[in-house]
């Protein structure tokens, strides 16, 4: 398994605009343009809000070429408003992918919400099996429909914090 770094968008801004155009090519949705999605992302990582966290993922020793990213973000989607910490913008270059990164992407953005507190990460996924983040302890919730994709999304959550009030 390869080792990996994870650096905080802020520390590279000359990588937004490339980040920008991995997630435009993932998760746009129809109609939107490249350099609407650049600018979204862009505002998005400069709002005074401290979410979304994201990290850029590098193969340690290589911080040239980036691999991935991963999000903590709030209200990710208007479907499920109840919801407020999400996992997301979970992205691996395709040369990368089936090598476990996103694995330890995401687990690393477990450990990092726990660290600050969060009580639950939700995600959601067009896997309605649940896939890598079932594995990784995500129950399923719901399927939601999204009317901008045009299908449903699989809601899953995952509890980062115990409730020791009914001890």
């Amino acid at each position: 398994m390869s080792t990996l770094t994870m650096t905080p968008y802020s520390d590279r801004r000359d990588l937004w605009p490339r980040l920008a155009r991995w997630h435009h090519d993932a998760w746009a949705l129809p109609g939107r343009m490249p350099e609407e999605s650049e600018a979204r992302f862009v505002a998005r990582v400069l709002a005074p809000d401290p979410f979304p966290m994201g990290w850029i993922v590098f193969h340690q020793g290589n911080d040239a070429e980036p691999i991935g990213t991963v999000e903590l973000k709030r209200h990710e989607m208007d479907e499920v408003p109840e919801r407020e910490f999400w996992l997301g913008e979970v992205y691996v270059v395709e040369a990368e992918r089936g090598k476990g990164i996103a694995a330890q992407m995401v687990r690393f953005a477990i450990d990092q919400a726990r660290a600050i507190g969060l009580p639950e990460l939700v995600l959601q996924t067009a896997r309605m099996d649940g896939g890598l983040y079932k594995r990784l302890g995500f129950e399923p919730v719901r399927p939601v429909w999204v009317e901008a994709k045009g299908h449903s999304m699989l809601l899953m959550a995952l509890t980062l914090t115990e409730d020791v009030s009914n001890s």
